[in-house]
């Protein structure tokens, strides 16, 4: 694991120590996770502020797994995306959680339409839209 924190502290991590990561004893990850903590930035303890907004809850895989199951079937439009933004931007937000089911008009040109939209009208942070759920979409298009 010695190898493995000076590669990390270097940014020199690779494909082969990241198997190496994966197969260790979660303790000895968890040691190496804090000792790389404390060297990159201390004790100091940080948090986002951020909003979920859930620009949709329909959804076609039907994987019974989150409340998209239970759709009364609204998708929100590009505007009111936006408007929720700006409404968390003045409560305080700094990140942006885009959720929603997956459908067949929410293909990757809307979200790069969208994500490109949000970018050019907000500097705030994006987390959301999964490899899974562009993987779901794709096979669903076919």
């Amino acid at each position: 694991m010695e190898d493995i924190y000076e590669c990390s502290i270097l940014g020199n991590i690779t494909q082969v120590d990241a198997l190496k990561l994966v197969n260790s004893n979660p303790f000895d990850l968890f040691n190496l996770a804090n000792q790389l903590r404390e060297e990159i930035v201390g004790n100091e303890v940080t948090f986002v502020v951020n909003i979920n907004i859930d620009i949709t809850d329909r959804c076609m895989i039907k994987c019974g797994f989150c409340s998209f199951r239970d759709s009364i079937g609204y998708q929100m439009t590009t505007e009111e995306i936006l408007q929720d933004i700006e409404e968390a931007i003045n409560f305080g937000a700094t990140e942006i959680c885009l959720f929603g089911g997956v459908t067949p008009e929410m293909t990757v040109e809307y979200y790069c339409n969208l994500i490109s939209t949000i970018k050019t009208n907000y500097n705030i942070d994006l987390h959301g839209l999964s490899p899974w759920k562009f993987s779901m979409q794709q096979k669903h298009q076919k």
